[in-house]
């Protein structure tokens, strides 16, 4: 007799292998960054700096094509999800994601400034601001690939949407838990993450397109290390356009954690999930429900 499958049992089988894919890939890479590490020794900063981010940031290409190898050997069906929407649509929705990571996150670090939580000091205009970019948005898509890409359309062969937001919200909170044991456990920053996960998971649903995600998740840790000079996850950056300095732990900043361990954040991302549920029921009242919807039926 077959033995009935538990309800569980999908979620578990994805979770290990999202996170073994995520964690090997790591260890991947760091190993094929290391040359790199040695040959920056003896330049100066930020420009050491810049090469050993823009090698770390590259590699995480790696994570990406063992996700993408995985899926093609076990559900080469769920690759549609990258291929939602038109090729001219995916290129907007990524602008578009990346002009919102942009403009919310950047509200945010200037209301950190402007408040006084941390002291600009501007570091000037070079090269480095704008070149990193594209080493950003691999870095970030690894994780959208992942996270949205991967694990969520395969929890969408058996689960509901407020079944899998949480998933991949826990999911993104585990994919940080270097940057945890290295800064200290944060309980406000854990559960910004988690929402942040769970926002991603709605604005894929909403705009049906894989791209808006990879697009504002870019936006945001563009805007908030390289830009703004804060604290992205824990790190931070010497090429900057500003430095934050005489950092205070406030409602709106957190010291180690910048932006993302603030209650300020908190009440942004709850928000936005709030606009987002707002914008797919208005979808659903002009036709097909997207909470519904299957990523690759879009």
């Amino acid at each position: 007799m077959k033995k009935k499958k538990k309800f569980y049992d999908l979620a578990i089988m994805v979770a290990v292998a999202e996170l073994a894919i995520f964690y090997i890939g790591m260890v991947i890479m760091n190993v094929v960054v290391l040359p790199v590490t040695f040959l920056s020794d003896g330049m100066q900063n930020p420009g050491k700096e810049f090469l050993n981010n823009a090698a770390t940031l590259f590699a995480f290409i790696i994570p990406i094509l063992m996700c993408l190898l995985y899926m093609r050997i076990t559900r080469k069906e769920r690759l549609k999800v990258f291929a939602m929407e038109t090729a001219g649509k995916r290129i907007a929705k990524l602008f578009y994601g990346l002009l919102a990571g942009i403009i919310i996150n950047g509200a945010i670090s200037a209301v950190v400034y402007l408040t006084g939580g941390v002291q600009p000091v501007f570091q000037g205009f070079t090269w480095m601001v704008v070149a990193i970019l594209p080493f950003s948005f691999i870095q970030c898509s690894m994780e959208e690939v992942l996270l949205r890409g991967f694990a969520s359309s395969y929890l969408e062969e058996n689960y509901k949407w407020y079944v899998i937001a949480p998933i991949g919200g826990v999911l993104f909170i585990l994919h940080h838990i270097g940057n945890i044991a290295l800064y200290g456990f944060s309980p406000i920053f854990c559960l910004n993450v988690l929402l942040i996960g769970i926002a991603f998971y709605l604005m894929v649903k909403w705009s049906g397109n894989f791209w808006i995600c990879c697009g504002f998740h870019t936006g945001w840790n563009y805007t908030q290390q390289y830009l703004f000079g804060l604290p992205n996850s824990g790190q931070t950056s010497a090429f900057g356009l500003f430095r934050g300095e005489n950092a205070v732990k406030s409602f709106v900043f957190d010291p180690i954690y910048g932006n993302e361990g603030s209650l300020l954040t908190t009440v942004v991302l709850i928000v936005s999930i709030g606009v987002l549920f707002l914008l797919i029921k208005m979808k659903a009242v002009k036709g097909t429900d997207p909470l519904t919807e299957k990523m690759i039926e879009r």
